[in-house]
């Protein structure tokens, strides 16, 4: 790689980088602003909290993002903006991905171990010309299925 190639890589992902940070400093003055919001409103501390502690989660801050992404698209006059429009798409593809690993991540840790257990409790599909499997074999194969959605689940 050249050194003007290896500039232009680095200039090209500051600027990239720029927008992060930007959108990173926009969402957490935005969770300070509602928490704010909420207080001069009267709510109780305990509720102020639990707003609180949502938004500091990775989903939370998601939803935070692409409600600033959503209004960066959509807001009259600043959507006509270029750079803004770039920063309301990186708040909505992140907000995006990010939801979808935290959906994902809960997805895999409470549903597949349901899924797994009850397929473990089926009896087996039979092809054509598959034998079938005696009911000791199943009871043997449910026990290990069993055992290792336990397994999973302790790790």
């Amino acid at each position: 790689m050249s050194d003007k190639n290896f500039l232009e890589m680095l200039k090209s992902d500051g600027k990239n980088a720029a927008y992060r940070v930007a959108s990173t400093q926009m969402v957490n003055g935005t969770k300070a602003a509602i928490l704010k919001l909420l207080e001069k409103n009267g709510k109780s501390s305990d509720s102020i909290k639990a707003v609180s502690e949502l938004m500091e989660t990775e989903f939370g801050n998601a939803v935070v993002g692409m409600i600033l992404g959503m209004g960066l698209t959509y807001a009259p006059v600043i959507s006509e903006d270029a750079r803004a429009q770039k920063l309301a798409e990186e708040f909505r593809v992140n907000g995006m991905a990010t939801a979808g690993n935290a959906l994902i991540g809960v997805a895999m840790e409470e549903f597949l171990p349901i899924v797994t257990m009850a397929l473990a409790k089926l009896p087996p599909a039979e092809a054509d010309n598959k034998e079938v499997v005696s009911e000791s074999n199943e009871e043997e194969e449910e026990d290990e299925a069993v055992a290792a959605v336990k397994q999973q689940m302790k790790a």
